[in-house]
C-alpha cells in the first residue's frame, strides 16, 4: 500500500450528516416526496426508511443528543525508556532516536521507524509499545518496512529493530498487516498469555508470515485471523494450521485447536479499515460494543436487550448524534448521560 495518510477520503473531515446519509446505498426507492432517497436497510427482513431531517428535532421524532466525534489519530507511543508521547498532540517531525533506529511523526501523522547502517550495539535494538485508545485509531511503519494499522483500543509492542530469525510483534485488539516479504525472516504475530502457564513464551497463539495482508481480531475470547493475500500458518493449543487467502481461523483463549471459515464475509470483517462499520448479522449487543469503542462511550442496559438483528454498514465518520437517532428510527432507544450510552 503507498504511503500517505491512513485516515483519508471519510476521515479527513468530521462532519455533522443526517440520518439519510447513514447507510451504505443498496437499493434505490422512490418514496412521497415529503421523504428523502435514502438507503435501505433490512431489519427482520422489512425495510426501515429514514426520514428526511427537518429543521426542527423534536418534530422529526429525534432526540437531543450532545455530540461526539467520531475516533481520529490518537495513540500514544511507550519507549523502552518508560517515556510516553502523546502522538495526537506531538509535533510532526523526529520524535526519538535509538543508535541507528529513527522514530518519526510524519505529516500524514503515521509513525514511521526508519533503519540506517549496521547495527552496532546490542543496546540498539528495545522494545516499544503503541496504544491506541478508545476513540482512536493510528498507522505504524516498521522497521522493516511492514505497515500495522490499529483500530480503536488496541496495542502492538515491537522492536526498533529486527534481529535474529523471526521478526515478532505481540498485539492485542485489532491490527491489518501488510507484510514486508523476506523469505529469510519470517514475520511473527504473537498474542500475549493472560497467565504465566498460558502458552510458550508468553504467547497462547502465533501467526507465522513471510509477506501476506491480513487482519487480527482479539476482542472478544475468540480470536478471529482473516487472510486477505498470501499464506500464513497459525499456532494455538498445540495444534497448527495454514489458511488461504479469503479463509479465517477461529480460535478461543480457552478453547482448544483451530477452525476455518472458508466462506468469510471480507467486506465484513475489513469494514473498519474502509471507514465503515459492518453491522450485518450482528446483535444490539455487537453493535453497541463497536460503538463504544469508536466513539469512546460505556454502554448500559436497562430492562430486556432489543432482540434486532442489522444489516449493512454504518459510515464511520459521523457524530454519535446521528448514530443512535438513526437506531431510534427502528426502534432502539439509547439515552445519554456524560460518558455513558443508555439502551433502554
Amino acid at each position: 500500500m503507498p504511503h500517505g495518510k491512513l485516515w483519508s477520503g471519510p476521515f479527513s473531515n468530521t462532519k455533522r450528516l443526517s440520518a439519510k446519509s447513514l447507510f451504505t446505498k443498496k437499493t434505490w426507492i422512490r418514496v412521497a416526496a415529503a421523504a428523502a432517497i435514502i438507503t435501505g436497510i433490512f431489519i427482520t427482513s422489512k425495510f426501515i426508511f429514514f426520514p428526511k431531517q427537518q429543521t426542527n428535532p423534536i418534530a422529526n421524532n429525534q432526540i437531543k443528543i450532545p455530540d461526539v466525534a467520531p475516533a481520529s489519530n490518537k495513540a500514544t507511543l511507550i519507549l523502552s525508556t518508560g517515556q510516553q508521547i502523546i502522538l495526537d498532540s506531538a509535533k510532526n517531525g523526529q520524535l526519538a532516536k535509538f543508535g541507528n533506529t529513527t522514530i518519526t511523526k510524519t505529516d500524514s501523522g503515521k509513525l514511521l521507524y526508519a533503519v540506517t547502517g549496521a547495527k552496532s550495539s546490542p543496546d540498539e535494538t528495545s522494545f516499544n509499545e503503541l496504544t491506541t485508545p478508545r476513540g482512536g485509531i493510528y498507522e505504524l511503519e516498521l522497521p522493516d518496512g511492514s505497515e500495522a494499522w490499529l483500530n480503536a483500543a488496541s496495542r502492538i509492542d515491537y522492536p526498533t529493530r529486527f534481529t535474529g530469525k523471526n521478526r515478532e510483534v505481540f498485539i492485542e485488539g485489532e491490527v491489518y498487516f501488510e507484510v514486508a516479504h523476506d523469505a529469510a525472516h519470517p514475520f511473527v504475530v504473537s498474542l500475549p498469555a493472560k497467565t504465566k502457564d498460558q502458552g510458550e513464551r508468553g504467547h497462547w497463539l502465533q501467526i507465522e508470515v513471510l509477506g501476506t495482508h491480513f487482519n487480527v481480531n482479539t476482542y472478544s475470547e475468540i480470536t478471529k485471523t482473516t487472510l486477505l493475500e498470501g499464506s500464513i500458518k497459525i499456532t494455538a493449543h498445540g495444534t497448527s494450521k495454514t489458511i488461504k487467502p479469503e479463509e479465517q481461523a477461529i480460535s478461543g483463549f480457552n478453547g482448544k485447536g483451530i477452525e476455518i471459515d472458508k466462506s468469510v464475509d471480507l467486506d465484513k470483517v475489513m469494514a473498519w479499515r474502509n471507514g465503515k462499520i459492518a453491522i450485518t448479522d450482528v446483535s444490539v449487543q455487537q453493535l453497541m460494543s463497536e460503538i463504544s469503542r469508536w466513539y469512546d462511550m460505556d454502554v448500559e442496559y436497562k430492562g430486556a436487550v432489543p432482540e434486532k438483528q442489522f444489516y449493512g454498514t454504518i459510515r464511520r465518520d459521523v457524530p454519535l448524534s446521528t448514530v443512535l437517532n438513526a437506531l431510534k428510527t427502528y426502534g432502539v432507544e439509547t439515552q445519554v448521560e456524560g460518558k455513558k450510552i443508555i439502551v433502554q
